[in-house]
């Protein structure tokens, strides 16, 4: 068993107890796939437990699924920017490359963060990367899972590198100047972001990562 899930078959609030004769119901589950499944087809199987755990009848076969594994990288390629900041002693932020530090409305900003997982995580983490100025405003921003949604933090395994590549438009509302890029992770059910402590040692403020300013020009 490479992944399983212990739940309600319907909704928690709506046990079976409750259930009329002839009631049809949706159950909708997320089963999160160990990380280090092999790639490969495998059977999905649902059965219904009493209170105890125990089977009221035999499980039944719902078909099968393939998971496709992926090309992990440990070993850290050149970096531009160097920051080893730790994220809860989940994630460290390697560093990070500029496409420029001066970016148009035309171009956007063009950002590479290079992650190193170090322990695993049942949470999907979201990243955000956000444009702000020096009162703290966020002008532009871009927070998903990373590798655009594709990679999520439950998928990495420790040591492994993660190159989470980000383009974020830049609207003609900005003046030009200079703003400040911030980044960082948080829990999207709590919107409570990763505590961040620098190559030091020091708590950072707001638990975010301030990266080089950038100049916005026409």
């Amino acid at each position: 068993v490479w992944a399983e899930v212990l739940t309600s078959p319907a909704r928690a609030d709506y046990p079976t107890s409750r259930w009329s004769s002839g009631e049809v119901l949706r159950g909708q589950h997320d089963v999160l796939v160990d990380a280090e499944t092999p790639t490969g087809a495998y059977d999905l199987y649902a059965a219904l437990l009493d209170a105890r755990g125990t089977p009221v009848a035999d499980a039944i076969a719902l078909g099968s699924i393939r998971v496709e594994g992926r090309q992990r990288i440990y070993e850290a390629p050149p970096i531009a920017n160097a920051v080893a900041a730790d994220l809860s002693g989940l994630v460290t932020l390697l560093g990070y490359d500029l496409a420029s530090p001066t970016v148009s409305y035309r171009d956007g900003l063009s950002l590479t963060l290079y992650w190193q997982a170090q322990e695993r995580t049942t949470t999907s983490y979201k990243v955000f990367v956000h444009v702000i100025d020096d009162q703290g405003k966020v002008w532009a921003q871009k927070d998903s899972e990373p590798m655009d949604g594709t990679y999520p933090t439950t998928a990495w395994l420790p040591g492994e590198i993660i190159a989470d590549t980000y383009s974020i438009p830049i609207g003609v509302e900005l003046a030009v100047g200079l703003y400040q890029v911030e980044v960082g992770l948080y829990d999207p059910q709590t919107g409570v972001r990763l505590s961040v402590t620098d190559a030091q040692g020091e708590k950072l403020a707001n638990d975010r990562i301030l990266l080089q300013p950038i100049s916005v020009t026409k």
